[in-house]
């Protein structure tokens, strides 16, 4: 068996990266930035008022405290101008002058002070202060990014906020990476499709339709070239049509060491070399990783829990790095509702559990075909080679799913 760390090695080591396209900002969410973007001004590109008041010369507030304990200084301002977001005030304050100002608006010459609104009292042009403002209320220019800053680190996985703050540096384009195309192979003869009546011996295609739905989820194209049965002729025309128009094959079963199994055999007269076969994971120990040329396939067992384990371990992964991203993934830390043993420790395992405010109750989990329990899981417990018992209170980190 390849341990953990020889996979990762492995996997690490194919370096193959799409193309880039340049594309409208909102076609590119969810891709992967490809560009370094540097700010063309400050942002903002002037001081601004913080909210809406009354903007004023501090110096007219005066900063000494009388005998009272009231500030010497002005309490009374006239009002000369009233400037709204995206105004260009031509006023310039004087002594005892202020300018009302809307929150966004350019700061006038002058002041260095805006006063809110929930702290005056206006009658006709004049303003009246009611209450000490403690805070200036400016945004400064360049206080979010100086000019020839770097907008946002590349690569990275381009999301809504990242999109609002390249518009917000006027930027209409960008160059990401062409998408990774999947091509979706499913073996066997007792496959049917969804939909279809049931039949004695024979069983629904889920994996196909599991890791569809991972592409739907991640943005990318694929293709479903359906249930091929168990023969080797067969088998080798839908790998050929689906390395032809794809960048990355993911099939499912047909990797074990049975009769039937052509997986690899076939591969490897097409002229693929596998990397990897047998794997230290469970589930998921008959996994295969070949490639033929600048294109890939993995080979997942038919067992449905190993599809949903090793497209988030191994899969995902890969399709970023193809993409030119080398993706981070976070954990959840919390304490285990009961203890976990098992005998074997030669295998990474990954089992099913549910994390809530700190907790993690593992899912009653009857081995790899039990599909049902990821169903109801939103993450994975992880038990490292080596390890054959967590313990009940014992604090881990669990992988959200």
């Amino acid at each position: 068996m390849i341990e953990p760390a020889r996979v990762a090695e492995i996997l690490n080591s194919y370096n193959y990266v799409t193309p880039t396209v340049r594309l409208p900002l909102l076609a590119a969410v969810g891709r992967v930035l490809r560009e370094e973007l540097r700010a063309e001004s400050d942002s903002p590109p002037f001081d601004k008022a913080a909210m809406d008041g009354y903007a004023l010369r501090s110096d007219d507030l005066g900063s000494d405290i009388d005998d009272s304990g009231s500030a010497v200084g002005l309490t009374e301002f006239s009002v000369i101008e009233c400037s709204g977001a995206g105004d260009v005030t031509q006023a310039e304050i004087g002594p005892g002058q202020c300018v009302q100002i809307m929150t966004g608006a350019m700061m006038p010459v002058g002041s260095d002070k805006v006063v809110r609104v929930e702290y005056t009292e206006r009658v006709g042009d004049r303003v009246r202060i009611t209450q000490s403002e403690p805070n200036i209320n400016i945004i400064y220019a360049g206080e979010n990014r100086k000019a020839g800053e770097p907008i946002l680190s590349v690569p990275c996985k381009l999301r809504p906020r990242d999109i609002a703050v390249l518009a917000s540096h006027g930027i209409a384009e960008v160059t990401v990476a062409e998408l990774v195309r999947v091509g979706i192979i499913s073996t066997g003869n007792e496959l049917l499709n969804p939909g279809e009546p049931a039949a004695t011996g024979k069983i629904y295609d889920s994996n196909a339709y599991q890791v569809a739905a991972y592409c739907v989820e991640l943005g990318l194209p694929y293709t479903n070239y359906g249930a091929v049965g168990d023969d080797p002729t067969d088998l080798r025309h839908a790998y050929e049509r689906a390395f032809a128009e794809n960048d990355l094959v993911i099939s499912s079963g047909g990797v074990s060491m049975g009769e039937f199994d052509y997986v690899p055999s076939v591969l490897r007269d097409m002229g693929a070399e596998v990397l990897f076969h047998t794997i230290a994971y469970k589930p998921g120990k008959s996994t295969l990783f070949a490639r033929l040329g600048d294109k890939c396939v993995f080979g997942l067992a038919g067992n449905p829990a190993a599809s949903v384990v090793l497209f988030r371990v191994l899969i995902e992964p890969t399709l970023y790095r193809m993409m030119g991203l080398d993706p981070q993934y976070f954990s959840f830390c919390g304490r285990l509702s009961e203890g976990i043993r098992r005998s074997g420790s030669r295998r990474k395992e990954y089992r099913p559990a549910f994390y809530n405010a700190g907790q993690i109750r593992l899912i009653r989990y009857g081995g790899s075909s039990h599909m049902d329990a990821f169903a109801e899981a939103n993450c994975v417990v992880e038990l490292d080679v080596g390890v054959t018992e967590l313990k009940a209170g014992e604090e881990i980190h669990v992988r959200p799913l």
